[in-house]
Parts: C-alpha cells; structure tokens; sequence
C-alpha cells in the first residue's frame, strides 16, 4: 500500500460515522482519482469542523 493510500484512509477515519458512511457509497458508485478524493475529503472535514464551531461544539 502507498503512502497516500494510508492518507486516504487517516482522513476517512477522521470523518464522523455518518458521513463516511454517506461518501463511502457515494465513491462506491463512481470513478473518483485519488487528487479528487482527497480534495472531497478535505471539503468534508472542512464542513464538519464548520458546523461544530457553529453549534459550540468545536
């Protein structure tokens, strides 16, 4: 296994359940590069982090 490929799955586990599960089947369905995964990944833990800063819980 690459090194990027730990990346990739260091950042899925960083996601909450919920939403990994949603990307997970959401990149089962498609063709997705590894530059687009993790630009995704990072747009996800971006929005988690703002929704928690919001709510008071980050």
């Amino acid at each position: 296994m690459k090194e990027s490929e730990f990346d990739l799955i260091r950042n899925l586990r960083k996601l909450p359940v919920k939403v990994r599960s949603e990307l997970l089947d959401f990149l089962g369905a498609r063709s997705v590069g590894e530059e687009q995964l993790n630009r995704m990944l990072e747009e996800f833990r971006s929005s988690v982090r703002e929704r928690r800063t919001l709510a008071g819980n980050g």
